[in-house]
């Protein structure tokens, strides 16, 4: 499968390497639509190197990807699941209120470098 070209190519490109070549934990928070957080994963799945993978999660709600080094990609949607998790680098889609963004941030509070990351509208994609 190859990727194919989009808007955020760019941001899952930088999630790759922060999760698979640093080692460090990514969460990728979507607005609640159906289909997108697949759409993310297979995408991600399409760019990271397949040897460096050691696991693919496509369950309901613990999509993500999991890295030899320790690095993981995981999926939150809607915002409100991200609650209790911990992580180095934020991906949010710019779709956010002020106030949903203000639950989203702490996730990231705990990490010695944190990182936010914010993707474009998403309202208008499939």
């Amino acid at each position: 499968m190859t990727a194919g070209n989009y808007p955020e190519k760019q941001q899952m490109i930088e999630a790759i390497r922060q999760a698979d070549g640093l080692g460090h934990k990514v969460a990728i928070v979507l607005p609640k639509r159906a289909g997108q957080v697949r759409r993310f994963l297979d995408e991600l799945v399409a760019l990271s190197n397949p040897l460096r993978v050691k696991l693919i999660r496509r369950v309901n709600g613990l999509e993500g990807i999991t890295f030899h080094n320790g690095g993981e990609i995981r999926f939150f949607a809607p915002a409100r699941t991200i609650r209790g998790y911990s992580c180095d680098v934020l991906i949010a889609s710019s779709q956010f209120s002020e106030e949903q963004m203000n639950e989203i941030l702490p996730a990231n509070f705990t990490s010695k470098n944190p990182m936010l990351i914010r993707l474009g509208d998403l309202s208008a994609q499939p």
